[in-house]
């Protein structure tokens, strides 16, 4: 129990970090579906296997360059340099005219 009130910022963090994930996946099955199959044409099944695809691959490539690049510059700057590159993207999705 020592060990949870010590780490109470990291967990709440933790906690925090996958209900937005979580929430953002969610909102991709939704959203994203519908308009697979309203502009595309594309079923719910393609549009499942596509997206699962593109998504696996780019996480692999991202997570094998971050750990390259945490073993040789440390994992702290490594992950800041990925929220700031992360940044725009809800401003740039606001901001899009459709």
């Amino acid at each position: 129990m020592l060990g949870l009130r010590a780490n109470a910022t990291q967990l709440t963090l933790l906690v925090v970090v996958n209900a937005l994930v979580g929430g953002m996946i969610g909102q991709q099955q939704t959203v994203l579906l519908l308009l697979a199959e309203h502009e595309f044409g594309l079923t719910g099944y393609t549009f499942v296997f596509t997206y699962i695809a593109a998504c696996g691959a780019t996480k692999a490539a991202a997570n094998w360059f971050a750990g390259t690049w945490s073993d040789r510059y440390g994992h702290k700057p490594v992950l800041l340099i990925g929220w700031l590159i992360a940044l725009p993207v809800p401003v740039m999705l606001i901001l899009a005219p459709t």
